[in-house]
């Protein structure tokens, strides 16, 4: 079995001819904290509406329709703008259908709604440096750190960010 791991998460500019393992891992982890722990207490059609609207934006990504995915999910994210589960999962298809930069604005909603997962959030570090934003990696990736040391492909990121940001 192959080795799961961030690297293979780098989206469509790697992976085009098919999602890998664990992208449907992370997008499987996204959806379940949306639907237990994330949309809790939402009008209950809102969040039915968003989950929908991410289940059909995650058909077309691995339908390889990446910017139609990309545009399901930005719309599934202002479905339910009060969810951290709906937002994460919304930023992680924005990403991984090769829109970064669109991504990192519901990457940062969902850490604002939920800051206690904000450490643990090292897909937002990918997305900071895929935009050049190295400095903002750096700090998200030596965050990931405090809360998980063993990492090593995130010393791996927080390296190529501070790399990048010197001379």
């Amino acid at each position: 079995m192959p080795m799961l791991n961030r690297t293979t998460w780098m989206g469509p500019s790697l992976t085009a001819s098919h999602p890998t393992i664990y992208q449907t891992y992370m997008l499987g982890i996204a959806f379940f904290l949306c639907s237990s722990l994330g949309c809790a207490g939402q009008a209950e059609a809102q969040s039915q509406s968003a989950q929908a609207a991410l289940g059909e934006a995650n058909e077309l990504f691995y339908q390889q329709k990446y910017a139609q995915a990309a545009e399901k999910a930005l719309a599934a994210a202002e479905l339910d703008t009060t969810s951290a589960g709906v937002q994460q999962a919304a930023a992680e298809l924005v990403y991984l259908s090769g829109e970064s930069q669109k991504s990192l604005k519901l990457f940062d909603r969902a850490i604002q709604l939920a800051p206690e997962a904000a450490p643990r959030n090292w897909q937002r570090g990918i997305a900071l440096a895929s935009c050049g934003k190295f400095k903002q990696g750096a700090k998200q990736f030596e965050t990931h750190h405090r809360v998980n040391p063993d990492d090593v492909e995130n010393s791996a990121w927080y390296f190529l960010c501070i790399a990048k940001t010197s001379n």
